[in-house]
């Protein structure tokens, strides 16, 4: 018996080895056609990891198509700037989805996208540029605070809290503000053939629209949610099996996520089916040397 169980216990592990080199094959097949997944969610005031994987996306071959996937109150002027230059570069097709808040600066990074989507319900527009200048500078005086200032050159402390503007700097900063307004309404009304410049000027007033009211008024393309975007996305380039790619994530990651869930959801079920194959196996042996052993016993006269 020692020698079946050897065997047995060979052919497990030959069927498990060969159920393991299968996932492997299969992961590495899926990362061939992939489709890229960029998340932009909350305050933008960086922007060098975000561009860092749209590039990722535009460079690697196997990455045939773009979802942006906004959930963002807006940010920096600069930041979100930076990145919509990435998404407007990008020569692969790419689909913004707006979740429950793309306003202000994150809109104006989806509106470089080929096509927008958002719900029904969600919360968009706030197109426009602001600047805040906390000026405490009555309160210290006040209280007797005072601060002894020493710098380079004088635009060196601007926004800071200790004084006032002068009329000089809030002509400069007003002047600022227009130009960057001026560049995103120029901008938007480009990547939104259907709106003009004056139509887009009208719009990018501060004001939030829902989804509906942005489908109305030309600021998106359509109502739907992620799952639309992914299937409008991979049927621009013709994706039928892929793998949709969570860019933020390493090709080590991604393939180690894969392989996990391939063993998790199979090596149980192959096991199992070893198992019981095992199981048969023993048993019609057993069976076998029962019915030698009887044949080979004494009979009675």
């Amino acid at each position: 018996m020692s020698g079946v169980n050897t065997f047995l216990s060979m052919v497990a592990v030959i069927i498990i080895i060969s159920y393991v080199g299968a996932g492997l094959s299969a992961t590495y097949l899926q990362m061939g056609k992939q489709l890229g997944y960029v998340q932009l969610v909350g305050p933008i005031y960086t922007f060098g990891d975000i561009t860092d994987q749209i590039g990722y996306a535009e460079d690697d071959p196997r990455i045939k198509a773009l979802v942006l996937f906004v959930n963002s109150p807006g940010g920096g002027a600069y930041a979100c700037m930076e990145i919509r230059r990435y998404i407007e570069n990008m020569s692969k097709p790419n689909i913004a989805v707006i979740d429950e808040l793309g306003a202000s600066g994150a809109y104006y990074i989806a509106s470089a996208a080929d096509e927008i989507m958002a719900h029904a319900n969600t919360i968009t527009g706030s197109i426009g540029v602001i600047s805040v200048w906390e000026d405490y500078s009555v309160y210290l005086e006040n209280e007797g605070i005072k601060f002894h200032v020493w710098k380079s050159g004088e635009a060196k402390d601007l926004y800071e809290p200790w004084r006032s503007p002068t009329a000089e700097e809030n002509e400069t900063i007003q002047k600022n503000l227009d130009e960057i307004y001026d560049v995103l309404v120029e901008d938007i009304a480009r990547g939104r053939p259907n709106l003009t410049v004056e139509e887009t000027r009208m719009v990018a007033n501060g004001s939030i629209y829902t989804g509906i009211e942005a489908l109305e008024l030309g600021l998106v393309d359509e109502l739907g949610d992620y799952r639309l975007a992914v299937k409008r996305a991979t049927s621009r380039v013709g994706l039928n099996r892929y793998l949709t790619r969570d860019l933020a994530l390493s090709d080590r990651e991604v393939l180690a996520g894969l392989f996990f869930s391939y063993l998790v959801s199979g090596v149980t079920i192959m096991v199992a089916i070893s198992l019981a194959t095992i199981g048969i196996i023993k048993t019609s042996i057993r069976r076998r040397e029962r019915s030698a052993m009887e044949r080979s016993r004494p009979r009675g006269v």
